[in-house]
């Protein structure tokens, strides 16, 4: 059973390279399999469900082929104290060696500044995201009160995804003019005094697309995927450019003030309210990780990149880009692992992602149920149809699966997402079945905390806090240099959404903590919690703005 307490001393565990076989290989056949009971699990809080009922469950565990199976998938998932405070330790060292000398990781961002809490006024801030745009209005009244918000959502039309550059823009530009309309003048919310400037609004945009950014504000648009053809006609156009533009064809005093992407968006809008914030973590349909550092580890190729500030600062937010994390050996990945990584169109590209987000957690799942169909005699050996259809089995699915009491309520939770018959699913089926998505999404949880982990440890190594300008007050740094908890602000489906997903991750990251050879931060650090940012991308766009308008205001470098 995993103790809250770890085992001290030095891991012996070794692992294969991600392109290699699986460190435990699945045996021929279903009887050479260890045969403990499946609820030998190794979490304390994982209860895997009975396959069976009544007094003979004991005698037939070992001689049931798919009791077999799911022992030796509980044997394969589980994530042993010593084995996760390794993997947490070799995060965090691929992270210090990235800093130096990888030049897709650890990249910095255009923000060199964190929120003080003392901005105030209101903001525009924007959203654009794959399928929808989001627009709201952002009024700060300081770190002790609320942000208040007003946000509205459209889906991206798929003539406007395909039209000319002039009519994606104008189209943006019209649905702020709508939030101008409607929230600044028809509601009374106040023009801000800090933003743009004159009369002009100060927005900050949250771009959840490839980007060349060479100021605070400014960027070179590159391929968008998604759908988005246009951007085959707008590649090498300044966004800030563009979005003037469009502005002033329609008759808008906007400014576009800064750009950032999602995981530091999560960070600011935490960080304002919550001192000793240190990290922006996304669990969604992906994953990232933004944390700190000091601007003079980082070698002079990355530093090219922040020229605009680089001289005029001392720290500044990192992309990690973590989801590209584990591909060198530190995660001991199961032959599904693999089977789901070769299918990709990109194998061993994003190695972590692949274990804790929730475009694959499902995936996961259904490679592994369609195993035990055709092999272990789930489902009466007879594969579902639409199982067989890649990526068919969604992580909500997985997720409303996990959470059903029993097979009547599947039959709510199927019908939508999914064409599979419930009529396919004895008590036997639902109890292994829930059992492989409690198995897979708690070893997403661990992993999830063993990165959150170790980029803390980055973070105090690397610099941070941002300690407030003399200018802007004369009261002590908000990051207090005393052992505190350290807050790490989160957004994103999975830890949002999936039932125990953030309750198991929070329960890992104590567990790692306690770990004196993994939480080196201890001085700086006595424990870490995770906090959850609503409407963080949004939110955190117009707090960007916010401090970005502070900072001019009070003539200090952006």
């Amino acid at each position: 059973m995993l103790s809250a307490q770890f085992p001290t001393g030095s891991p012996t565990d070794t692992f294969a390279p991600f392109h290699m076989q699986p460190h435990n290989p699945l045996p021929v056949s279903p009887t050479t399999f260890t045969t403990h009971p499946p609820s030998q699990s190794g979490f304390d809080f994982l209860d895997i469900t009975p396959l069976y009922n009544g007094a003979e469950t004991q005698q037939q565990l070992p001689h049931d082929p798919l009791s077999a199976f799911l022992a030796h998938l509980t044997h394969e998932f589980t994530l042993e104290p010593a084995t996760l405070g390794t993997i947490t330790r070799r995060f965090t060292e691929r992270a210090l060696n990235d800093l130096q000398g990888n030049p897709n990781t650890m990249l910095p961002t255009h923000i060199h500044h964190a929120p003080t809490g003392r901005e105030t006024g209101t903001y525009l801030a924007m959203d654009l995201g794959g399928s929808n745009l989001r627009v709201a209005i952002v009024q700060l009244r300081g770190a002790s009160e609320a942000v208040r918000t007003w946000i509205r959502l459209w889906q991206v039309p798929e003539h406007i995804k395909r039209g000319s550059g002039d009519q994606f823009f104008d189209w943006i530009a019209d649905r702020v003019g709508e939030v101008v309309v409607e929230g600044v003048e028809r509601r009374g919310w106040n023009r801000s005094v800090d933003g743009g400037g004159g009369r002009q609004l100060g927005m900050g945009l949250t771009f959840s697309f490839p980007i060349d950014q060479t100021g605070v504000n400014r960027g070179r648009i590159m391929m968008m995927g998604k759908g988005f053809m246009v951007s085959e006609e707008l590649l090498g156009q300044d966004l800030k450019d563009c979005f003037d533009a469009a502005f002033r064809r329609k008759g808008l005093e906007v400014s576009l003030d800064v750009i950032l992407n999602d995981t530091v968006a999560t960070y600011l809008s935490t960080a304002y309210n919550v001192p000793n914030t240190r990290l922006g973590l996304i669990l969604g349909t992906g994953h990232n990780i933004t944390c700190s550092a000091s601007l003079a580890l980082l070698p002079q190729s990355k530093l090219s990149v922040a020229s605009s500030f680089s001289k005029k600062a001392s720290y500044c937010l990192l992309n990690a880009e973590s989801s590209m994390f584990g591909g060198d050996g530190s995660i001991p990945f199961t032959k599904w692992d693999l089977e789901l990584d070769a299918a990709n169109d990109r194998p061993g590209f994003q190695p972590l992602e692949q274990t804790v987000s929730g475009r694959y957690l499902g995936e996961l799942v259904r490679l592994i149920v369609m195993e035990a169909g055709r092999q272990y005699g789930l489902f009466g050996g007879r594969v579902p149809e639409g199982l067989e259809v890649p990526y068919s089995l969604s992580t909500q699915l997985m997720a409303g699966i996990e959470n059903a009491g029993d097979v009547s309520e599947l039959a709510h939770v199927i019908p939508p997402l999914h064409p599979l018959s419930t009529i396919l699913f004895s008590s036997r089926d639902l109890a292994f079945v829930q059992a492989v998505c409690k198995l897979v999404s708690t070893r997403g949880a661990a992993l999830t905390a063993a990165a959150t982990v170790a980029f803390i440890q980055v973070d105090a190594q690397c610099g941070f806090p941002f300690t407030p300008s003399p200018a802007m007050s004369s009261t002590p740094s908000r990051f207090s240099k005393t052992p505190q908890i350290a807050t790490v602000a989160f957004s994103g489906s999975v830890l949002e959404k999936y039932p125990q997903f953030k309750e198991r991750t929070q329960w890992f990251v104590n567990c790692l903590v306690r770990d004196r050879d993994v939480h080196r931060a201890a001085a700086e650090f006595e424990g870490i919690r995770l906090v959850g940012s609503v409407d963080g991308g949004i939110v955190g766009a117009g707090i960007a703005a916010a401090v970005v308008a502070l900072r001019r205001k009070l003539r200090l470098p952006v």
